[in-house]
C-alpha cells in the first residue's frame, strides 16, 4: 500500500463553503426537531430576563420610599420581595442550562453518527484526496466547536438579547431623557462590535485550517512511522510537523488576541456610560426632577447594560469557531456517496479459493 507524506498533505486543497450566511442558516435549521424544547427555554429566558430587571428597579423604590422616610417595615417587606425575584432567576438559569445542555447533546449525537454514516458510503477516491487525519479532525474538533456554541453559547445569546431587551425598557420607564443620554454610546460600541467582528471571522477559519493540518500530519507520519524510519525522514517529517504545529499556535494566538481586546474596549464604553450618568443624573437630581432612588437604578442598569454585550460578544466568538467547523462538516456531508447497484444486478458468489 502506498503510504502518502506530507508533501501530498500540503498540497490537499483546503474546502470553503461558498456562502458562510448560508452555512449559518443550515446550521440553525438543525435545531428544527427541537422547535418544542427550545420555545420552553425561550419562557424560561424571558422569564430570567424580568427577574434581572426588576431587580434595580426594586432598589430604586426601596431607596425612595423606605430608606430615605425610614419605613423599617417597608423595607423589610419589598427585601423579601427582591430575595425572592432573585431566587426565582437563579431557578430559572438553572433550567435554561439543562434544557439547552439536553439539546446540544442530541443534536450533536445525531451530526456524528451521519459523518460516520456518510463517510462509510464515500467512494475510495474520496479518501485518495483527503488526508485520513483531516477527516478525523473534523468528526473530533470540528464538532467540538459545535458543542461549545450549542451547549452554552445558545444559552447565553438568548439570555443576553432578553437582557438587554428588559434593561432598555427599564431604563426608558425610569426616565427617557437620562436612557437615551445614556444610548449615546451605542453607535460606538456598534462600530467596535463591527470591527472585531470582521477579524475574528478571519482568524478563527485559519484556526480551524491549521489544527486541521495538524491532525491530518500527525494521522500520516504515525502511519508511516516505519517507512519514514526505514529511508531516514525522521528529523525531516519532525521539521515539517513542528512548523505545522507552529502554524496552528500562531493561528490561535490572534485569534485570542483579537477576542482578548473587545471585553477591554466594552470596558472603556461602560466607564464612559456610567460617568455620563452620574453626571448627568446628577443634575438631574440638584435639579429636582430625578430622585436619589432613580439614579442609583439607573446606575445599576449601566452596569448591567454592557454585561449582555460582553456575553454576546463570546458568543459570538464562540459562532465564527462553530460556523468555520460547520463549513467543513458540510463540505463532507454533501459528498455524493458511492452510487448504488443498478437494478437486477448480479450478486456475487461465494469465494471458493480458485482462480477459474
Amino acid at each position: 500500500m502506498k503510504i502518502r507524506g506530507i508533501e501530498s498533505i500540503a498540497s490537499t486543497p483546503q474546502e470553503r463553503a461558498e456562502d458562510r450566511g448560508a452555512t449559518t442558516r443550515r446550521l440553525l435549521g438543525e435545531l428544527r426537531p427541537y422547535s418544542g424544547k427550545l420555545f420552553a427555554v425561550l419562557g424560561l429566558v424571558v422569564l430570567g430576563a424580568a427577574a434581572q430587571a426588576g431587580g434595580p428597579w426594586l432598589i430604586g423604590r426601596a431607596i425612595d420610599r423606605y430608606i430615605l422616610p425610614g419605613d423599617i417595615a417597608g423595607l423589610s417587606r419589598i427585601m423579601l420581595l427582591l430575595f425572592g425575584v432573585y431566587v426565582v432567576g437563579a431557578i430559572v438559569s438553572r433550567g435554561q442550562v439543562y434544557q439547552v445542555g439536553s439539546i446540544g447533546q442530541s443534536l450533536l449525537a445525531s451530526m456524528r453518527a451521519r459523518i460516520f454514516d456518510r463517510l462509510q458510503h464515500l467512494p475510495l477516491r474520496y479518501f485518495d484526496r483527503h488526508p485520513v487525519g483531516d477527516l478525523m479532525s473534523r468528526v473530533t474538533n470540528d464538532v467540538d466547536t459545535l458543542n461549545q456554541l450549542f451547549s452554552q453559547g445558545l444559552t447565553q445569546l438568548l439570555g443576553s438579547l432578553f437582557s438587554l431587551i428588559g434593561i432598555v425598557v427599564a431604563m426608558l420607564f425610569l426616565d427617557w431623557n437620562l436612557a437615551l443620554a445614556c444610548f449615546t454610546i451605542i453607535p460606538i460600541m456598534l462600530l467596535l462590535t463591527s470591527f472585531f467582528a470582521r477579524r475574528a471571522r478571519r482568524a478563527f477559519r485559519l484556526t480551524r485550517e491549521t489544527v486541521g493540518d495538524v491532525t491530518a500530519g500527525a494521522q500520516e507520519d504515525i502511519t508511516g512511522v516505519r517507512e519514514a524510519q526505514a529511508f531516514n525522514r525522521t528529523e525531516e517529517n519532525i521539521a515539517r510537523f513542528r512548523r505545522r504545529n507552529a502554524a496552528n499556535r500562531d493561528a490561535n494566538v490572534q485569534a485570542v488576541a483579537i477576542t482578548s481586546a473587545f471585553s477591554p474596549a466594552i470596558d472603556v464604553l461602560s466607564t464612559l456610560a456610567t460617568a455620563l450618568v452620574i453626571g448627568y443624573g446628577g443634575y438631574l437630581v440638584f435639579a429636582g426632577s430625578l430622585s436619589v432612588g432613580v439614579l442609583t437604578a439607573f446606575l445599576i442598569y449601566v452596569q448591567q447594560f454592557f454585561r449582555p454585550i460582553q456575553l454576546a460578544s463570546q458568543v459570538y466568538t464562540q459562532a465564527q469557531a462553530a460556523v468555520a467547523g460547520a463549513e467543513r462538516i458540510y463540505n463532507i456531508l454533501d459528498e455524493e456517496p458511492e452510487p448504488a447497484d443498478p437494478p437486477g444486478a448480479k450478486e456475487l458468489g461465494p469465494a471458493k479459493g480458485r482462480i477459474s
